[in-house]
């Protein structure tokens, strides 16, 4: 032990970095995240990059994906099946023969079937359980992009995660958006937008105060509105941008947004109920000021953000 902390002690006085505790035998930092994949006995866990805190036991044959902010770490177990792990109640969740991940879910087939003879289902990553039937099939060769889905011989996009036993899906074969089921069934088409921007839900909301950024191209002003967890509108169109929305009591008991409407910007609820009008030298609420934008409404800008005067 005194020779350990001599070394390290060296180490610090030298001005060289430790490569790594003398715990692990590799340690591979995962992007950005401040987490490290390590291996030990041949097995592999994560931990935080700095104080070396368990994140996922060293229990594991592989870590396969880690969001750049994770909540959960998709794994292969030592018997060649893939589970979901996540931290925050330190549980596994699923024991999956395949898995191949979407923008919201998973799709997971639970038998040993043939990947591109199988029947698939989608694990919810938000809701942590199957949300569907195995109605599903993938053949990765009839696509460049992975994360589509199969059924009927029609290529269709989730663009939702499932929300009330219903998501929003994008048909390939037609270009339209339609209402699935979790027994695959359509129950429903959308025609008052053409596209759907990427559910974020809200830190300390209920969920049924979620909304989507819903977008219709065929306006030339003011394409964006805003569509509930049933994908219906919940206000008319005339933003042409719109910032996440996050909580301040002060404004309003509901969750918060900028909307961008020509040169004003907007403070709106998620019913599109306009709280305060901003002008061009106005400054947003502090709880605001650095809500990301939902996309560029200004093709001219360099980057992806709009900036506010």
């Amino acid at each position: 032990m005194k020779k350990i902390l001599f070394l390290l002690i060296a180490a610090i006085v030298c001005g060289t970095a430790v490569a790594k505790p003398p715990l692990f035998e590799t340690i591979e930092p995962i992007g950005e995240t401040g987490y490290s994949e390590v291996t030990l006995k041949g097995r592999v866990g994560v931990f935080t990059t700095e104080g070396w805190d368990e994140v996922v036991p060293i229990a594991y044959e592989a870590v396969l994906h880690v969001h750049d902010n994770p909540t959960w770490f998709l794994l292969l177990k030592t018997d060649g099946r893939y589970t979901v792990f996540y931290p925050d109640t330190q549980k596994e969740v699923g024991d999956f023969a395949h898995a191949l991940l979407l923008d919201h879910h998973m799709l997971i087939v639970t038998n040993d079937a043939d990947p591109v003879e199988a029947k698939w289902a989608l694990f919810s990553l938000l809701d942590r359980e199957v949300v569907s039937e195995p109605v599903f099939t993938h053949d990765a060769a009839l696509h460049e992009w992975a994360s589509h889905l199969i059924i009927d011989g029609k290529i269709l996009w989730p663009k939702t995660p499932m929300l009330n036993g219903k998501m929003l899906v994008w048909f390939e074969n037609d270009s339209q958006l339609k209402v699935m089921d979790r027994r695959g069934k359509v129950v429903g088409k959308i025609t008052e937008y053409g596209n759907i921007d990427t559910l974020e839900p809200i830190p300390g909301a209920d969920r049924d105060d979620y909304r989507f950024v819903v977008i219709n191209d065929g306006l030339q002003n003011g394409q964006l509105s805003l569509a509930d967890l049933n994908f219906k509108l919940v206000a008319p169109f005339g933003y042409d941008n719109i910032t996440a929305f996050v909580i301040d009591k002060e404004l309003s008991p509901k969750p918060v947004a900028v909307a961008l409407q020509g040169d004003k910007m907007l403070v709106i609820d998620v019913d599109g109920k306009v709280l305060r009008t901003l002008g061009p030298n106005d400054v947003p609420p502090l709880s605001l000021a650095a809500a990301p934008w939902h996309y560029d409404a200004n093709p001219e800008c360099d980057d992806d953000e709009i900036h506010i005067p």
